[in-house]
């Protein structure tokens, strides 16, 4: 039996809080707007004297009734997002996506089902829709491997929905979403029911003892003054460094002022160095640069300073992002970068106190500070065998999921759990907000790994080897990025011909 939702009281004490959900139209310099300052069109009840209400998402959304229909949700790689769960149990988290799955089911009078041990559903998706499979009418999927499968009819277009979808209503990333569809056409929908969104942005953390130790500046008059750059993070990593143990090698033991890894953390660096090849162009359209910038060169250079020639740098080799959370919370670096839900591991909580910070500037001229998120992020994805009447049920969930999620979940996990039970100060709340104000993607996320360049391809291939890209690297791989852009848009194209066809 559905309960009533509860978590309007607890909205009520988020009353005036800002929050910082996926939905930010375009990379913008101001924080995420209130979770209550949805669209407003419909009227203000209340009386005379008596408070006027807002109205509530539910009352935005439109109404449908489903008949107590059962939609199943397949999710890929659920641990990215928060896994639906039956009961309340006292955790905020997870009472508040239950209550958005509740509430979601009595608006449209349905039952979601999730299903979040799918086997390989990379190319499962492709296969369930080539054999006309519709038992699940909901994907979730990775956007790093996107470019893989989406051309190969797995997904309809969230685009010929318009009278239920805004992509730019306040529980949507418009931004995201305008980035990965190809002229209008949205195939990968982003919004607040995605919290990997949020959870696998890329932050800094400073060890708040250590920089009184070492007797650095504060650093956050630094980011606040603009000065937050990479040449600002060189002096701190040469600043800092002691062989606490004797031995004349840097190792774990040792004390350094930047601690970070050569392929994980190397990602991070992509938007502030400007690895986005692929652009859009006035249709919308994907093209390739076809010029490696001086700013780009001069980044790249600056990079390879900091990693391999400053001694106050600890890189470890391979893929070690859990040794370097380790290493860290020992109070072995001042500073290093990791993904925001690291703060969720229970070994930060041993840590002394440490401060949060946005990924350094290129250069102080830099207009914001920017912030790379894993290419894991999630997305919706609407299948393509599932019929007509499935498809627009689905739509109507797919709003509705993400509109709670925005007035319901994003608070709790934002406002409570993040930034207040997560964070040690009041100054890493507003260093929180941003660094996802200046989250960038490129259309070239969707296929990190298969791209002539990308933040993997270049950043990961040259640093490992210590070497620095250059302009010549870039030319010799223009030929093949084009020839996967061209391959791309000639497979879309192709899908979306047959599809009006059909």
């Amino acid at each position: 039996m559905k309960r009533t939702v509860s978590i309007v009281l607890l909205l009520a004490m988020l009353a005036g809080l800002v929050s910082c959900g996926a939905g930010t139209d375009k990379p913008t310099d101001t924080t995420p707007t209130d979770p209550s300052g949805a669209v407003t069109d419909a009227p203000v009840s209340g009386t005379e004297g008596e408070p006027a209400k807002e109205p509530s998402v539910a009352d935005l959304l439109p109404k449908a009734d489903f008949d107590g229909a059962t939609v199943g949700i397949a999710m890929d790689f659920a641990p990215l997002d928060y896994i639906p769960s039956e009961e309340v149990t006292g955790s905020a988290i997870n009472d508040a996506i239950v209550d958005r799955t509740r509430a979601v089911e009595e608006l449209y009078n349905v039952d979601l089902e999730y299903f979040t041990e799918v086997t390989e559903p990379i190319q499962q998706y492709v296969t369930w829709s080539e054999a006309g499979d519709d038992t699940y009418k909901l994907y979730t999927s990775r956007t790093r491997y996107m470019g893989e499968y989406i051309t190969k009819n797995a997904a309809r277009s969230w685009s010929d929905y318009p009278e239920i979808l805004d992509f730019h209503a306040d529980w949507f990333n418009t931004y995201a979403i305008e980035t990965f569809a190809v002229g209008d056409d949205v195939r990968l929908l982003y919004g607040d029911v995605n919290e990997s969104a949020i959870r696998y942005a890329w932050i800094w953390l400073f060890n708040k003892e250590l920089a009184e130790q070492y007797h650095l500046p504060d650093l956050y008059t630094v980011v606040d003054e603009g000065k937050w750059t990479m040449d600002y993070l060189m002096t701190v990593a040469d600043a800092v460094y002691s062989d606490v143990n004797g031995n004349g090698d840097f190792d774990e033991e040792d004390v350094y002022g930047y601690l970070t890894d050569n392929t994980a953390c190397y990602d991070s660096w992509g938007p502030t160095l400007g690895v986005s090849p692929i652009r859009k162009d006035e249709n919308n359209r994907p093209v390739v640069i076809t010029e490696l910038s001086e700013e780009m060169i001069n980044g790249f250079e600056k990079l390879y300073t900091i990693f391999w020639l400053c001694e106050g740098t600890y890189v470890f080799k391979g893929e070690p992002l859990g040794q370097v959370e380790a290493m860290f919370v020992r109070n072995k670096a001042v500073l290093t970068n990791t993904r925001i839900n690291l703060l969720e591991n229970d070994r930060v909580r041993d840590m002394v106190d440490f401060g949060v910070l946005p990924t350094p500037k290129l250069t102080e001229d830099q207009d914001t500070y920017y912030t790379h998120t894993d290419c894991m992020f999630s997305c919706l994805l609407l299948p393509s065998a599932i019929s007509n009447e499935d498809a627009l049920r689905s739509v109507y969930i797919a709003n509705a999921l993400n509109a709670f999620s925005h007035e319901m979940v994003l608070p709790v996990y934002y406002e409570i759990v993040l930034k207040t039970r997560l964070t040690r100060d009041k100054d890493s709340p507003r260093m929180m907000d941003l660094a996802l104000a200046g989250r960038r993607y490129g259309f070239e996320y969707m296929a990190e790994s298969a791209v002539p360049i990308t933040h993997v391809t270049i950043l990961r291939e040259f640093y490992s080897k210590k070497t620095v890209p250059s302009a010549s690297m870039y030319e010799r791989r223009l030929d093949s990025c084009k020839k996967w852009v061209n391959d791309f848009l000639e497979d879309w194209d192709d899908m979306v011909y047959w599809e009006n066809k059909g």
